[in-house]
């Protein structure tokens, strides 16, 4: 699906018959929704789903990352209760959260520094290329 996805957005954006509003069409934004709240859920694996319905949606890289940020930080606190019943999060796991907050500090100062000096063009470029190995990988693997 996500490989579909990933030619569905490079046929857009060089043919432009594909109108951005469609994206933003709830009979879009509902589905895509649900899937990436499932495939987040079940296997962590919904980036490149929301990567390529943002890039549908032609949003500049400031509110793709915004966007996305927020979409995955509701998730994740949803996904909280269902996580402990698991025992996907204990008490182990999160000494583990804590021992990592630096690297999450870095990143963020890092993901700050590099996006303010990619070009829009480029850091769509970049979303694809990278959903694209997601993909890849996830039908490798499976």
């Amino acid at each position: 699906m996500i490989l579909l996805l990933i030619a569905l957005t490079i046929f857009q954006k060089l043919s432009n018959l594909l109108p951005a509003t469609a994206a933003g069409h709830p009979s879009i934004a509902w589905p895509v929704g649900w899937i990436a709240g499932v495939t987040t859920m079940l296997a962590n694996a919904a980036g490149a789903v929301m990567t390529i319905y943002l890039l549908a949606c032609r949003l500049p890289k400031y509110e793709f990352v915004g966007t996305a940020a927020w979409f995955f930080f509701i998730v994740n606190v949803i996904k909280v209760p269902f996580s402990v019943s698991l025992g996907l999060i204990n008490a182990h796991s999160l000494l583990l959260n804590l021992l990592l907050v630096p690297g999450i500090v870095a990143g963020v100062a890092a993901g700050r520094f590099f996006l303010g000096r990619i070009n829009q063009q480029a850091f769509e470029r970049l979303m694809i290329a990278l959903s694209l190995a997601d993909g890849l990988k996830l039908v490798l693997a499976g």
